[in-house]
């Protein structure tokens, strides 16, 4: 069969393959000389090509030459209003797009005479087809053109992503009031702007409420009636929330993959009314300039708190203090100890717990012990590796051969331990299967023996054949400089030893195999 004669759904099917979004100039290039082969491919084609859009200058390049201009500025402009037929033309091509992102460039591409003109659209919406929109831009004055957008088509809505980048303003709060009576059937909504003030926050709030079919929703601040809603939605999957207060007594029967939720101090108030029945995933944020721990308990009852409000089948945990830095890291308040671990062992589902937030140095082996054997499906581990915290850690080498022994699917480290010496033969060092899956660990914290460096190497190479790289920094944190960290030559020193044991290693490995190549009959 000539290619030509395939049904619509299987060429839309071929030119979906041939766009790719990391080459995306290429691939859009290659399914436009498509649409230009024959009449057969025209159609197809073009909804390919049209289907994801960057901004408004595709649409507006496509009207005829003397409709357009360009500013001094470099701007795209539109030299007087559309008639019907260039209405026509623009609606031929606006009645194909699915996905339309808007960042500040985009629009900044476009004139405000261009803007008036598209606002000013005869049809009802400006896209008709719409599924997602992506709409990041924080400026007041293009706010008609993002109503203009909005229609009952669209699914998935995302605005204002920068929660900061702005000003609250009676203009968005206005919009965003509106947004279910525009789009009545939104399943994914992504507006953080709306914990900037309680005008934002009410009129979010108000628009939640509406949606009956969310299945992802990132907020601001949202209001006691809009928690109640979303708590009785038996579709939502992702909930990410702000909250500055107590929040009415909230029982979630939907079963989450995730939540997020973000507060400004400790929120051991805010999760004592809400229970979330069951969940994958919970992300705990502190985030706020002027957090403070105001009682040697709000660690411990934070800890109680999410022990209490989650089901036993979370898989994973995490508790993040975007601020850490400023903190005291000697302050006693921020440390971990068995007392406060105790109440999560209950979770055995856990598969990822970071706690790295957190002071470490007073989990010692037993401690470590316990934990690995309540969460022997654990995959990363992360305790109090955030931080180059003054106090030592208890955790020794007997520890990490805990974590190994019993969680088998362990492939990422983050625990401060000191390097030491255990005899070979003794449990429970010979009694342990090495993990092959961890190539790296995190050594920030890590007091090594200059003496002892071989010895170490080799310890570990014993229980992670695999081991090559020690970090001593997590790259995507800032909390503390990469340069000048304690004992970086003597764990350099260790990472030459681990790269020469693996070489090795798999060069008798490739012996044996010629071997048994060389031994079997042919």
């Amino acid at each position: 069969m000539h290619i030509s004669l395939l049904p619509i759904d299987i060429l839309l099917d071929i030119f979906e393959t041939i766009y790719d979004p990391i080459q995306r100039k290429d691939s859009l290039a290659t399914i436009a000389a498509l649409a230009r082969t024959c009449k057969e491919f025209k159609e197809p084609a073009l909804d390919s090509l049209w289907k994801d859009i960057h901004g408004f200058k595709p649409l507006i390049l496509c009207l005829p030459e003397g409709v357009r201009g360009i500013t001094p500025q470099g701007q795209l402009t539109l030299k007087r209003p559309l008639f019907s037929e260039e209405w026509k033309i623009f609606n031929s091509y606006a009645s194909r797009i699915r996905t339309l992102l808007i960042y500040h460039r985009p629009l900044d591409e476009i004139d405000d005479q261009a803007m008036k003109v598209l606002v000013s659209a005869p049809s009802p919406t400006l896209l008709p087809n719409l599924h997602n929109l992506q709409w990041w831009n924080e400026c007041d004055f293009c706010l008609p053109l993002l109503q203009a957008l909005l229609a009952s088509t669209i699914r998935s809505l995302m605005l204002f992503r920068s929660p900061r980048a702005g000003d609250p303003s009676f203009a968005k709060s206005t919009l965003l009031a509106s947004l279910a009576a525009r789009c009545p059937h939104i399943e994914e909504f992504v507006c953080p702007y709306s914990r900037d003030s309680d005008e934002h926050s009410d009129s979010v709030s108000e628009s939640v409420c509406c949606w009956s079919k969310l299945v992802s929703i990132e907020a601001g601040v949202l209001n006691a009636r809009a928690l109640t809603h979303l708590a009785s939605l038996p579709s939502l999957k992702f909930l990410d929330f702000m909250s500055c207060g107590f929040i009415n007594s909230t029982r979630f029967t939907s079963k989450l993959n995730k939540v997020s939720i973000t507060a400004p101090s400790l929120p051991i108030r805010i999760l004592r009314n809400v229970h979330f029945a069951s969940c994958q995933s919970v992300v705990l944020c502190l985030d706020g300039p002027d957090l403070v721990l105001s009682d040697p308990l709000d660690i411990p009852d934070l800890i109680v708190s999410l022990s209490e409000r989650f089901s036993l089948d979370l898989a994973k945990l995490a508790v993040e203090i975007t601020c850490l830095g400023s903190f005291n890291l000697a302050d006693p308040r921020l440390v971990l100890n068995s007392n406060m671990v105790i109440p999560l062992l209950s979770f055995n589902c856990l598969r990822t717990v970071d706690l790295s937030c957190f002071c470490a140095s007073a989990i010692d082996d037993a401690t470590i012990k316990m934990m690995a054997q309540s969460w022997p499906h654990l995959e990363q581990l992360y305790l109090g590796s955030r931080a180059r915290w003054p106090t030592p850690p208890s955790l020794t080498f007997t520890g990490l051969i805990h974590l190994i022994r019993h969680c088998h699917h362990l492939d990422d480290i983050a625990i401060p331990f000191c390097a030491s010496l255990i005899d070979n033969e003794s449990k429970p060092f010979s009694k342990t299967i090495p993990n092959a899956k961890i190539t790296h660990i995190y050594v920030l914290n890590c007091p090594i023996d200059a003496a002892i460096v071989a010895a170490v190497a080799c310890q570990l190479h014993t229980l992670l054949p695999n081991l090559t790289s020690m970090r001593h920094h997590f790259p995507w944190d800032d909390v503390h400089p990469p340069q000048g960290l304690e004992h970086a030559v003597e764990w350099g020193r260790v990472e030459e030893f681990l790269g020469a044991l693996v070489k090795c290693t798999k060069m008798k490995e490739r012996q044996v195999h010629v071997l048994q190549e060389c031994s079997s009959p042919a």
